[in-house]
């Protein structure tokens, strides 16, 4: 809604395949953005598998974005929206409400490519949000010369070479907790928590502030 709020040019498509979820938000957006005859069509509503979104119907560049919703949900509508439409002109914004490495494997395997990464905290909780996508040969001839396409990383990149003093706080805080919950796993017996807990002490923020 805040897409439309800002009036961005392109038309936002809500997807959720829970009836009532949309039914609710359908009314929502009918309160606050009425569509009339003398309106353009800048939104629609579908009640469907994301598997199953009508991108072939729109022509242009595309941007699904996935967010609040586990990691492994994250992965399993990915990997569904890619498989059905692997030749479709899609960037991925994503943001796992957590196991967000769980989505770096998945990326991996899918060989995607990072285009942005940030680190976002919100009511004491910390999110990664990737923008990504499958075709990095479209990205690498793109003017923008602030996009430089990366292979997805299993612990990220970008948001360990903080650029404000807010982002570097976050990026410290941020390790020091995952940090310290691989450990707690660890003294806990898991198997797989020594291999995270030596790959985050490995992890060196490099400070690369704006002036």
């Amino acid at each position: 809604m805040t897409l439309l709020f800002n009036k961005i040019d392109a038309q936002v498509h809500f997807v959720d395949i829970v009836p009532e979820l949309m039914d609710k938000l359908e009314q929502q957006l009918q309160q606050y953005f009425p569509i009339t005859p003398d309106l353009p069509d800048t939104w629609k509503v579908h009640c469907i598998d994301v598997a199953k979104l009508p991108i072939e119907a729109h022509e242009g560049r595309h941007l699904v974005i996935i967010s609040g919703v586990g990691g492994d949900l994250t992965s399993e509508l990915l990997n569904a929206i890619h498989q059905s439409k692997p030749c479709a002109n899609i960037d991925y914004l994503l943001c796992p409400a957590n196991r967000p490495q769980y989505v770096r494997r998945t990326l991996i395997e899918l060989g995607f490519y990072c285009l942005e990464e940030q680190l976002v905290e919100e009511n004491k909780r910390y999110y990664e949000v990737l923008t990504v996508s499958a075709d990095a040969e479209r990205w690498g001839s793109t003017s923008d010369s602030a996009i430089s396409p990366q292979p997805v990383s299993l612990l990220g990149d970008k948001f360990w070479q903080p650029r404000t003093p807010e982002a570097l706080d976050i990026a410290t805080r941020y390790r020091q907790q995952t940090l310290a919950h691989y450990q707690r796993m660890q003294r806990s017996g898991d198997p797989q928590a020594a291999k995270m807990v030596e790959a985050w002490e490995r992890i060196a923020i490099q400070q690369t502030l704006d002036v």
